[in-house]
């Protein structure tokens, strides 16, 4: 007996699409070039990943706030006490889950390479649907974790 077009066998979990963007995905490969850890110890500067990736601080704060959702990174935050409800961002580091899916994508077929901040826009370019399904894949995997 066939399955009806979007019909799924009992217990099948659906995938989410993640779907990371170029930026997102040049920041997360420029942690991943420059890690020296994956904790708050190994942080970053955000003004030196702005500068070397030419965000201004708002584009930072977005592409930050994503992957950190996801678990990918995290950063370290200064709360502004006075003025509106803001924070400045002051450090930001790849986690391990981050790291471990960056591996994996670089072991993907169709990637098979170093993903460096300056290769991942061409990279998502020439193999987005690669990216999209391995991140979705990855994340699927990580869920609770």
């Amino acid at each position: 007996m066939g399955l009806r077009r979007n019909a799924r066998p009992a217990g099948t979990i659906v995938l989410m699409q993640h779907n990371i963007s170029k930026d997102e995905l040049r920041l997360l490969a420029y942690l991943h070039e420059h890690a020296t850890g994956f904790d708050k110890r190994h942080g970053l500067k955000a003004a030196e990943v702005v500068r070397a990736l030419e965000f201004s601080d708002d584009e930072l704060r977005k592409h930050a706030s994503y992957l950190a959702g996801l678990g990918l990174i995290d950063m370290r935050r200064f709360t502004m006490l006075i003025g509106p409800p803001d924070y400045e961002l002051k450090g930001i580091w790849i986690t391990i889950k981050g790291e471990n899916l960056m591996r994996e994508l670089e072991s993907a077929p169709g990637i098979a390479r170093k993903i460096t901040s300056k290769a991942a826009s061409a990279i998502f370019d020439m193999s987005r649907e690669i990216v999209v399904n391995v991140v979705s894949e990855f994340m699927s995997r990580w869920v609770g974790a």
